[in-house]
């Protein structure tokens, strides 16, 4: 889904070993340039997404 991605962080409730019935994925997405920070929401292997696209700019 993002090829040319340079890193993938996960961070959340699912990570922490803590998932409910409400849980999602949060996804934090790093191009090497991308314009504007954005989030994209989306269905993963039935797991919904959460993902926060940025570039080192937009993190800061």
């Amino acid at each position: 889904m993002f090829p040319s991605a340079r890193v993938f962080l996960l961070a959340g409730s699912v990570v922490r070993g803590e998932t409910t019935r409400y849980s999602d994925i949060d996804l934090v997405v790093v191009f090497e340039c991308f314009e504007h920070a954005k989030r994209q929401s989306f269905t993963f292997a039935d797991w919904p997404v959460e993902a926060f696209i940025h570039d080192p700019k937009t993190l800061e």
